[in-house]
């Protein structure tokens, strides 16, 4: 059965390297593959994004795409990155709540904004902790490293509760290298504060490990210490 995307004239308009002849392409599809009108807008508005970095006019053919697909999970994705980039986080939040709860593998950027808002917002702490809850475990590759991304983002809740045996447990759990780990706090975006405290957490866990050191302060009080050796 022929679709969309194997398409020759699909094929073609994807390596045009006039990017405005190319959307004239995409659109003559159109009535051939009504039944994917959509996806034609959606990638339209994947051309203008990444390739022209026209927000306003990528922003048009994403809402186009949502007219026709309502559940469409990338679609609401790409307009929360848009407000996202535009600065416009209440409706950033919005998109990216509504591409968690489409169909879809796009639930982890709604989390990774909140945590990335929640040192301004706390409620965005206890929502994204409150979400992860209800997530499976997800395998998430770069290169050849493998890790559970869910149990990572777990870690980083735990850091910014200041809950540091929990944090060590699912840092433990997430499987994930020191390196990756490293990537993938500078990809969402914390300001310098917080990203240099979690990753410092990090290759302190991965290179050293750490004992627990009960002792007596001056008030007689017990305090626990983490010794890294």
């Amino acid at each position: 059965m022929k679709t969309l995307i194997n398409d020759s004239k699909y094929i073609l308009a994807q390596s045009e390297p006039n990017k405005l002849k190319a959307i004239d392409m995409y659109i003559s599809l159109i009535k051939e593959y009504p039944q994917e009108e959509y996806k034609v807008y959606q990638t339209i508005g994947n051309l203008c994004y990444y390739k022209l970095n026209d927000l306003k006019r990528a922003k048009s053919y994403y809402e186009k795409s949502l007219e026709y697909d309502n559940h469409n999970p990338l679609s609401y994705l790409m307009l929360a990155q848009i407000y996202d980039d535009l600065e416009e986080l209440p409706l950033a939040y919005e998109f990216y709540e509504k591409a968690f709860f489409a169909e879809g593998v796009y639930k982890v950027n709604f989390i990774k904004f909140l945590l990335r808002e929640s040192i301004l917002n706390r409620d965005y702490l206890r929502k994204a902790k409150d979400l992860l809850l209800t997530m499976q475990p997800i395998r998430y590759q770069i290169n050849n490293d493998s890790f559970n991304l869910v149990s990572f983002l777990k870690f980083i809740v735990c850091i910014l509760e200041d809950e540091i045996l929990r944090a060590k447990q699912f840092l433990k759990e997430s499987e994930i290298t020191e390196n990756v780990a490293i990537v993938e706090i500078h990809k969402i975006g914390f300001d310098e504060k917080t990203r240099d405290t979690l990753i410092n957490f990090v290759q302190n866990q991965k290179r050293y490990g750490h004992k627990k050191v009960e002792i007596k302060n001056e008030d007689g009080l017990l305090d626990i210490l983490f010794i890294y050796e």
